[in-house]
């Protein structure tokens, strides 16, 4: 855990992970391979981050930017990650969550605030929620939550959440081959049965 040294992040509601379901383990900042990685450095203060990391692929609902170094909150001034970038949660907005370009497999970010909050997260892919867990932070820290999903995901939402939480070094491995299913062996035997057809159709008109 890093002590909040007035440093930025993104605001979003203070969060330390509950059990979630079997399929859903921690993963660790070491565990990260791909050097994908978020830190909202350089957006204009209360500029909305949407789309502006695509090309990295990720994009964010309901954050603003923000330089937390600026503020403090409660009277205690935040930070971590030795930087003074962060995104603020809009509660304007209807919805909080992050959007990867292509399914992930494994995904984090750093978070804390003032004081601890319990924060449900869930895992979508194509719209369904397929893994769901809580994460709770401590009072006064920022920490890293990771999470590795056995299959994989292609939104994070979060839920609860109230003023005060930050969020900041949003990391993310996009999955590899192995980790996409294969087609079924139905689907397999329908393809070859159109193959099959198409070729015996094509005999039939070379006669």
């Amino acid at each position: 855990m890093k002590p909040m040294t007035g440093i930025g992040l993104v605001v979003l509601g203070c969060l330390a992970v509950s059990p979630a379901q079997a399929a859903l383990s921690q993963a660790f900042e070491s565990d990260f391979e791909q050097g994908n990685i978020v830190t909202f450095e350089g957006l204009a203060t209360y500029s909305d981050v949407g789309a502006t990391y695509a090309a990295q692929g990720a994009t964010f609902a309901g954050f603003q930017a923000y330089d937390y170094s600026l503020s403090n909150l409660q009277g205690n001034t935040l930070g971590c990650c030795g930087d003074t970038a962060a995104a603020l949660v809009n509660f304007a907005q209807p919805e909080f969550a992050i959007d990867f370009g292509s399914a992930v497999f494994r995904a984090g970010f750093y978070t804390g605030g003032s004081s601890a909050v319990t924060l449900p997260v869930s895992f979508l892919l194509d719209g369904t929620v397929v893994e769901s867990t809580t994460v709770t932070s401590n009072s006064g820290f920022f920490e890293f939550f990771g999470f590795e999903s056995a299959g994989t995901f292609d939104r994070i939402e979060f839920a609860g959440f109230s003023p005060g939480v930050l969020v900041d070094n949003v990391r993310f491995d996009f999955a590899r081959s192995a980790d996409v299913p294969a087609p079924s062996g139905l689907a397999l035997l329908g393809l070859g049965l159109a193959v099959l057809g198409g070729a015996m159709r094509g005999r039939h008109r070379a006669r």
